[in-house]
């Protein structure tokens, strides 16, 4: 089966101007369904060639969380000088990164992989301070004091 019939499986108009419009739809669409496709690819096992407890999962590649529980300005700053299973270009992950790790059978094979269910900070500024989430339920969470950025949270880098 194709892709654009899958995205337009019947002709809408035999109007000409409607018909290029769908067609030059059609592209982004499919381009955008299989990205969408990759970043909800559950985790893999642990890679051979990584270090005990790294996860590749959605084409990054993750530290694991059971290491460090760092304020979220230590955190960020250890993931950008962080130089690790041959990569210097690492980063705290987005929200969004985090759910996707965090929702179905990811759950499982980070926990087998010796990863924490607890607390794990995100790139993403929310409140006052920034979002983590657990790894237990999935569960959102930002701190709203001033000082929510200064609490101690786990640390998982990916690149």
């Amino acid at each position: 089966m194709n892709i654009n019939s899958l995205i337009c499986p019947t002709k809408i108009s035999n109007h000409a101007s409607t018909e290029q419009s769908i067609t030059k739809l059609r592209q982004p669409i499919a381009v955008a369904l299989l990205l969408l496709g990759s970043l909800l690819a559950a985790p893999t096992a642990t890679a051979e060639a990584l270090p005990a407890g790294y996860v590749v999962s959605g084409g990054l590649t993750w530290t694991p969380n059971n290491i460090l529980a760092l304020p979220w300005g230590a955190a960020n700053s250890h993931c950008a000088d962080l130089s690790a299973a041959g990569s210097s270009d690492w980063r705290l992950p987005s929200d969004g990164e985090l759910v996707v790790l965090t929702r179905g059978v990811g759950k499982e094979s980070i926990k087998q992989a010796g990863w924490a269910m607890a607390f794990t900070w995100s790139s993403q500024l929310s409140g006052r301070g920034h979002a983590t989430r657990t790894f237990k339920d999935g569960a959102a969470f930002s701190g709203s004091g001033s000082d929510s950025d200064g609490t101690p949270h786990l640390v998982t880098c990916v690149h």
